[in-house]
C-alpha cells in the first residue's frame, strides 16, 4: 500500500472515531441531563445528525457556497447613480 493510501485510511479511521465519540457524548447528555429514555436519545441523535447533514449540503450548494464557489453575475435592476454630493 502506498503512503498516501495509508494516510487517507488513518484519516478516515480517526474521523469515524471522532464522530462516534460525539454521537455517544450526545446520547449520554440526552440521557443524563434531560432524563430521556436511552432508545429515544439514540433515535433523536440519529435524526439530528441526518438533519445537520441535509442543512450542510443545502448550504454548500447555494451560490457562493463550497460546491458552487462562483455565484452568477447579478445585474442590478437600475444602473447605479452617484450620490448628488459626490461630484
Amino acid at each position: 500500500m502506498l503512503d498516501r493510501e495509508k494516510q487517507q485510511r488513518r484519516i478516515v479511521i480517526h474521523t469515524r472515531i471522532i464522530l462516534a465519540a460525539i454521537f455517544v457524548g450526545m446520547v449520554l447528555m440526552l440521557i443524563f441531563v434531560f432524563k430521556m429514555p436511552w432508545w429515544l436519545a439514540i433515535i433523536g441523535t440519529c435524526i439530528g445528525f441526518f438533519i445537520n447533514g441535509l442543512i450542510a449540503e443545502w448550504e454548500d450548494n447555494l451560490p457562493g457556497g463550497f460546491n458552487n464557489p462562483h455565484p452568477p453575475k447579478v445585474r442590478l435592476p437600475s444602473p447605479r447613480r452617484p450620490w448628488p454630493w459626490s461630484r
